[in-house]
Order: C-alpha cells, then structure tokens, then sequence
C-alpha cells in the first residue's frame, strides 16, 4: 500500500467485514459513476484465467499435498470458521482440516537480505490428512492456543533452529517456543512455521478466519456430488482434484499405450532373435544330428531336445532380466526422485510379484512360440 501511494495513486478502502465481496461492489460503482477515469479487467470473465488456473494451479496443488487431498476450499482472501464447520458435517468427508496462512516480512531472513516467510496455522487433523509428514525431532503443541511454533525442515535448517529455541514473529509482540521440526517432505511446506490455529488467528489479528480448507472423502466417485453440495457456498472457490487427476490418469493412459506398443514390438524382435539364435545352432550341429538320426534317435526327440535347449535359454533369460528390472527400477527411481524433488509420495516404480510371474510367464510362452520353427 505504502509503495502504491508512493507513486500517486489513490486507496480506495472498502469495510474489512465486507471481504473481497464488498470490494468488487465498489469498483463496480467506481466504473459505473466514472468510466472514463476507472477500468477493471475483469479477469474472472477471462476464459482463459479459468484455463491458466486448471493447467498450472491444480497441478502444483497436487503435487505439493502429494496426491493426499480431494478437494481444496480457498476463500477469496479469508473465509469464515463457520464455513469449515458447516462442510465438517457432511457424511462424504473423511478427513478434513483447516487452514490459515499467512506471510510476513522479515528483513533479517537469507542473511539480512530479507524475505517472506510462511506461517501456517493448523490442527491435529493436519498431520492426519497428510501422513507424509512426520516428526525429526520434538512434537505437537502443548495447547490449541500456545505460543508454540514447529518449523519445517527447510526452514530449521537455513535459520539453523532446534527443538527448544526461541523464534519472533517481525513486526508481532510475540515470542514463540519451537516444540518440533518436520522431517523433509519436498513440498513448499518445507520452509513454513507451523503455528497453533488460534494462535496464528490471534497474532495475525483474523479471529475465526480461515484461507483453506483440505478434505478428503470416504469414496472418490463420489467427488463430483460433493462438488455441487459446496458451489451454493458464498465466498469460496472449490479446488477440485478430480479433474487434475484425470488429467494425470490420461498422460498414465497415453503412456501405457505406448510402453505397450513398445512391449509388442519387443516381444516380436525377441522371437525373432530367438529363432535365429536356435537355427543358427541347429546349422551349426547338422552334423551331430546326422549321428543322433543314425544311432536310432526319432524326429520327435530332435524336436524335444531343440525346443528344451530352447526354453532353457528363454529361462535363464528371463531370470537375468528380471534381476536387471529390480535393480533398474530402483535405480531409476532414485534418479526421478532427484530430478523431480516434487514428485507423489510412494512407489514411483513398482515391480510387483505378479509382474514378475507375469513376466516371466510371457518369456516361457516367447519360448515355446520360438522354439517351434527351429525344432521342426
């Protein structure tokens, strides 16, 4: 506001009580009483605004709550507490939790250069939603309204914080006691400084105000039903993850497709190389096979010992090249997870017995199916 003014412009304020609402009212009138000297550029009128917001923000919002959370309620700016215990009741909801964030300046932060920093204020049921998050060191507040801070991990290790110092907020008559530090969950979360709910609604001065609300339902179909049941509610905007998910199932789709398609095209060359393999082994032993025939071996046992030879190969094969997928999936995994801190908790890679037994079933049928030919 002060750099605002500082370049000549005029503030405009309109009742705190009135929210967001009551400032879209006066522009309104602002444009309607002067159009020549006020302009609005309606952005929420802008398809592409609605675009921009699926294509990026619902994104990043499911990557950094990691897949955890169906639906994210944000108010305009704030909303009430008592939207939060409205939704609570609805019998779809598993496990909810409120939130209120907040930023202050500190010009002491990254050495004096200064900087933002993140405090979120939250409940039990936080930790609950997101079992990611787990404790390095210490625990949860002592009280739901305690001067009590827990940091995250990025943020402990750059303010170099342990469990029992003292933190301040900048430009708040408050000391805070910090009860536990985060294990890293490569989220943004990492560098916040997680307070008490009321507390954070105390110091910050925003008594039963909320800026979002996380849930998760019992059963994900019936996301879309939810959805309509919170539209009617003034003042918030509905995160759905419905849509991201889909999003992100499709490019799975997209991509198993074509990892199949590749899978066909191996199994096609790996016949192929199988049979030559055999049939360069059988030109290469006519002569044997000759003596075999002459000392009374029938057609039926040549037939036998070639496609044996062949499904032996065929197994040790597969035996190989499943050691190699273990341990290149792991290795891959370990790689992705360096290139993309962001990525969904769990398994990014996972080869199951199944797969394997699948697998390796395929191999013996390649083998059958190769052997044929060179055995006749």
């Amino acid at each position: 506001r002060s750099i605002i003014e500082a370049f000549g412009a005029e503030v405009v304020l309109t009742p705190a009580n009135e929210t967001t609402d009551g400032a879209i009212r006066k522009a309104h009138q602002l444009i309607t009483e002067e159009p020549d000297k006020y302009y609005m550029p309606n952005q929420f009128e802008n398809e592409n605004n609605v675009l921009a917001h699926y294509e990026t923000t619902g994104p990043e919002i499911f990557s950094q709550t990691k897949g955890e959370i169906d639906v994210f309620v944000a108010g305009l700016r704030f909303m009430d507490e008592d939207i939060y215990n409205q939704i609570t009741s609805d019998p779809d909801i598993d496990k909810i939790t409120p939130l209120l964030a907040q930023l202050a300046y500190d010009p002491e932060k990254q050495g004096g250069k200064g900087g933002f920093i993140n405090y979120l204020g939250i409940e039990k049921s936080y930790i609950e939603l997101k079992p990611n998050v787990k404790f390095k060191s210490g625990g949860w507040f002592s009280a739901e309204n305690a001067n009590e801070a827990i940091l995250g991990y990025e943020a402990a290790e750059s303010e170099q914080k342990s469990v029992g110092d003292k933190i301040s907020i900048p430009d708040k008559d408050i000391t805070l006691t910090i009860v536990g530090i985060f294990e890293r969950t490569a989220t943004q979360e990492d560098g916040a400084v997680f307070l008490p709910l009321k507390t954070t609604q105390r110091v910050f001065d925003v008594e039963g105000k909320l800026t979002g609300i996380g849930i998760k339902l019992k059963q994900i179909e019936k996301i879309s039903e939810f959805e309509e049941r919170l539209y009617p509610i003034a003042s918030i905007q509905v995160i759905s993850m419905s849509q991201v998910k889909g999003t992100i199932l499709n490019l799975v789709n997209s991509a198993k497709i074509l990892i199949m398609s590749v899978a066909f095209i191996a199994i096609f060359v790996a016949i192929i190389g199988v049979i030559n393999t055999i049939l360069m082994s059988v030109f290469e032993r006519t002569q044997e096979i000759g003596i075999m025939k002459a000392i009374g071996a029938s057609r039926s046992d040549i037939f036998k010992l070639i496609w044996m030879e062949t499904l032996i190969i065929c197994t040790l094969g597969g035996i190989f090249g499943s050691v190699i997928a273990i341990f290149g999936g792991n290795l891959t995994e370990l790689l992705v997870r360096k290139v993309m801190p962001y990525a969904p908790s769990g398994r990014l890679l996972l080869i199951s017995p199944d797969l394997l037994v699948y697998s390796f079933l395929g191999v013996i049928i390649v083998g059958i199916i190769s052997g044929l030919y060179p055995a006749f």
